[in-house]
């Protein structure tokens, strides 16, 4: 039965991908699929390729962006769209390609987990990662980034993964509500309620602090989408490359984009923006061995994958500029 209804899934994906390479290019704008954008920071540098032109530059007709709430439904609705094109989180683009979703990764959106932070409430005598042994701590959902990151910081931390109870709870509003109501000990906060939340909540641990650099997210394409079009894949690299070098090195002009970005004010804004900026969060989409690697680690860890990863059969690089391509080799 799990056969026949893997093989039903995949002539599933295989059709809504063919209707999408079949569409005929509308002469409206487009827009193009950024798991959750809007919601997390990695993809904020799509509304700087907007707003400064960059996309416009690269002849792109873009006027906006689909966001999702993730996973493989970010995934589905990539392959489903007219420009098969966008950006999911690795671990979907993974699960999808091993179950034989047509599926090509075309550059590395990011080189670590961000600001994921675990919080407690201020009157628990949790101050470190090694103060959960013993506590109940939540992550939002099985096989989720978030316990992905909290297996993979416990595990480095030296904390035994047996000593501690995770429980999944449902979404980052429910992580919220079971620790104000006292349910669990712990609970993964995110920007922006991560920084608006004050003295109400107390920080236990960054996951960034106890996990080596990771490629979070991925920029993808449809495979023979892109072998069409491949001077269309090359732009999009090139107009978000740019975007991401703008914000460096115009940090404090990027504020007034994080806020519409996140719609918080920008005096929120301006105190979230210098984290990840100061984290190299973003990258200008190169590829690292390490980046990758701690992606098979993390899944391994949450029971998402067995075995290894042939990367060269994952990544292409040649949508890349050539300063930015690296040897993935052992």
């Amino acid at each position: 039965m799990k056969t026949l209804l893997r093989q039903v899934a995949l002539i599933a994906f295989a059709m809504v991908a063919c209707c999408a390479l079949a569409a005929p290019r509308a002469n409206a704008a487009q827009k193009i699929e950024i798991s959750q954008y809007g919601q997390f920071m990695g993809g904020f540098p799509w509304i700087i390729a907007l707003k400064q032109g960059f996309l416009r530059d690269e002849g792109l007709d873009i006027e906006g962006f689909i966001s999702s709430a993730g996973g493989g439904t970010s995934v589905r609705n990539l392959l489903a769209s007219g420009l098969p094109f966008g950006e999911v989180a690795s671990g979907a683009a993974i699960a999808a390609i091993k179950q034989g979703v047509p599926l090509i990764i075309v550059y590395a959106a990011t080189n670590n987990i961000g600001e994921i932070t675990w919080m407690t409430t201020p009157d628990k005598p949790i101050n470190s990662i090694k103060d959960l042994v013993g506590r109940t701590v939540g992550y939002t959902s099985p096989k989720s980034t978030t316990e992905m990151a909290l297996r993979m910081s416990l595990a480095n931390a030296g904390v035994p993964v047996d000593k501690v109870k995770l429980v999944s709870t449902g979404g980052l509003g429910g992580a919220l509500s079971m620790l104000k109501a006292g349910n669990i000990d712990a609970a993964p906060f995110v920007d922006p309620t991560l920084t608006a939340s004050g003295s109400e909540f107390k920080k236990v641990f960054l996951a960034a602090d106890h996990m080596p650099p990771l490629h979070f997210s991925f920029g993808v394409a449809a495979p023979e989408f892109a072998a069409k079009n491949p001077d269309t894949v090359r732009k999009f690299v090139n107009a978000r490359r740019r975007a991401v070098d703008w914000l460096y090195a115009h940090p404090e002009d990027g504020v007034a984009y994080c806020a519409e970005f996140l719609e918080v004010d920008k005096s929120l804004a301006a105190k979230i923006l210098p984290k990840f900026i100061a984290g190299k969060y973003w990258s200008p989409g190169n590829f690292t061995r390490q980046g990758l690697e701690s992606n098979v680690t993390g899944l391994q860890l949450i029971g998402a994958l067995e075995g290894t990863i042939d990367w060269d059969k994952y990544v292409d690089q040649k949508f890349l500029p050539e300063d930015l391509r690296s040897n993935l080799a052992q």
